[in-house]
């Protein structure tokens, strides 16, 4: 199941694609807030290819992590910036997993997927050891 949310903002439209697991929906097809229990480790994909690896442990549909704005925006022009997709990927999920444990599971993703490698992707910690 794929959802898309649109914004438009000074004719700019950004498209924010990501694949949703098996959720339960209320009669408004809306998840259920008593079923947002599920702590995520994800994978955010920019359109130059370079990758993030975050965790969310509220299960917002709205989260797209805490990379840094200016490290992102250096890598784009000012056309590039007015029309871009960023696709978020749920890499790992756990609804018993404390915290701890999920940010290990997350490190376990930075450090295999290189996304702290500032060729590879966005994330600063733990520092890249190329």
């Amino acid at each position: 199941m794929w959802f898309r949310r649109e914004t438009f903002k000074r004719s700019s439209l950004v498209f924010l694609v990501y694949p949703v697991g098996l959720v339960s929906l209320n009669e408004t097809n809306k998840i259920n807030p008593s079923d947002s229990t599920m702590n995520i480790i994800y994978k955010i994909i920019y359109p130059n290819g370079k990758i993030y690896v975050g965790q969310d442990r509220t299960d917002s549909i709205n989260y797209f992590g805490s990379a840094g704005s200016d490290l992102i925006a250096k890598d784009f022009t000012r056309e590039q910036r007015r029309r871009f997709t960023v696709i978020r990927e749920t890499l790992w999920e756990s609804e018993t997993a404390t915290q701890s444990e999920v940010t290990q599971k997350e490190v376990e993703f930075i450090n295999s997927l290189k996304s702290n490698d500032p060729s590879v992707g966005y994330n600063q910690w733990p520092k890249f050891k190329g």
